[in-house]
């Protein structure tokens, strides 16, 4: 069910590696949790192909799962995208960033509707700095002959 989504999207899933196999950004639901509930815009913003819950396995075999995935499709008032049987169970994708979900979660507007460069690039760049820093303040090392 990968290739239905957008490129650039973001799944959020019990089984994130599931998504990533098969080229879609995943992650699991205690990790997003605080950016989806007060900040969807911002993750909406670094995933402009979307945010997706994934109801799948789970859900089924865990009750408590299918009550926070239940909760958050009805808050949300979660797009159903594609709904799909396996074996006894069905399993479904949700789109949370609706209209109703960002006014009830979005948080504050995006600086900027560019995408800002990821954690990565602003660490390695602000250690880059402390070390080009420390060495300008740090005698070299005698070297022996």
């Amino acid at each position: 069910q990968a290739r239905t989504l957008p490129t650039g999207s973001l799944v959020i899933s019990q089984v994130p590696s599931l998504w990533l196999i098969n080229g879609r950004n995943s992650a699991a639901w205690p990790a997003i949790n605080t950016m989806t509930v007060g900040h969807l815009r911002e993750l909406a913003n670094q995933f402009p192909g979307g945010i997706f819950l994934h109801y799948g396995f789970w859900e089924h075999a865990e009750e408590h799962r299918a009550d926070v995935a239940a909760r958050t499709i009805l808050e949300f008032g979660a797009k159903e995208i594609v709904r799909y049987p396996s074996h006894s169970m069905t399993f479904a994708i949700y789109r949370l960033d609706t209209p109703a979900g960002l006014e009830r979660f979005g948080g504050p507007v995006p600086e900027s509707s560019e995408r800002r460069p990821g954690e990565l690039e602003n660490s390695l760049a602000r250690i880059r700095a402390a070390i080009e820093a420390e060495s300008k303040s740090t005698p070299a090392p005698a070297t022996t002959p």
